[in-house]
């Protein structure tokens, strides 16, 4: 589903789905792609996301590679793939490469993959593993378990 505009001002009112199914970017989301999948998308403008199902972005300039059921809010920020990856609004530039049940919650958090892994604080980084979570601003965990 997409948004029409009649305007020849609307320069940034480009959207594009090239496939996939019931893939949806909102009429606010200025210059949106979805590239293939199901029932992805894309609420905010410059979102990219190129596949997978279940996929929403909602900050401006940020991008889901794929997998299922991501929530990319933070502005300017990456989810690469893997299953429920969540940036959280706070969390402007900030990356989940992959994993499962990972989540970023604040500016430049970072999550290289693993499980139920989180990054709390500005700067933090869990590299990956399983449980982990920095709450300390530019903290690190490299792996393990909790």
């Amino acid at each position: 589903t997409l948004s029409s505009s009649s305007a020849a001002s609307d320069v940034y009112k480009r959207q594009v789905i090239t496939g996939g199914a019931e893939n949806t970017v909102a009429a606010n989301a200025d210059s949106a792609f979805i590239g293939s999948g199901f029932r992805n998308t894309v609420n905010a403008a410059f979102g990219t996301l190129t596949g997978g199902r279940y996929n929403t972005i909602n900050g401006v300039h940020c991008s889901i590679s794929g997998g299922h059921q991501h929530i990319n809010s933070g502005s300017a920020s990456a989810i690469g793939g893997g299953f429920q990856n969540r940036i959280s609004l706070d969390a402007a530039y900030a990356v989940i490469s992959g994993g499962i049940h990972n989540s970023a919650n604040d500016l430049y958090a970072t999550v290289g993959g693993g499980r139920e892994n989180t990054a709390d604080e500005q700067a933090s980084v869990v590299s990956g593993g399983r449980n982990n979570k920095v709450t300390a601003s530019y903290g690190t965990v490299s792996g393990g378990y909790r």
